[in-house]
């Protein structure tokens, strides 16, 4: 888990919560890393830690392509405040 925050960090992402990515023996604590991008080794890699890796978009296609095209399986969670958009999602993404 710590070198993949490391090489995120090196490459321009932050573990943006307070005691993120430290470790104590075999405890690692949860790090929230931003703003991952592809090249990192958290964009493609599938990691079982506590590092959740955000990815910022600007169009939504961007992001289901993303998901559509991983080696791994995915969980998704929608939240919105609009239901169209919430609807228009749930297709794409049903086997995710």
């Amino acid at each position: 888990m710590a070198e993949l925050v490391r090489d995120a960090a090196a490459q321009g992402a932050r573990v943006v919560n307070e005691g993120g990515g430290a470790a104590a023996g075999t405890l690692f604590y949860p790090a929230v890393v931003y703003p991952v991008a592809e090249g990192m080794k958290l964009y493609r890699e599938e990691q079982f830690g506590p590092v959740v890796p955000v990815l910022p978009f600007d169009e939504l296609e961007t992001a289901l392509e993303y998901v559509i095209s991983s080696e791994h399986g995915q969980q998704v969670s929608i939240f919105s405040a609009d239901p169209e958009r919430i609807g228009s999602l749930v297709d794409p993404l049903v086997n995710q």
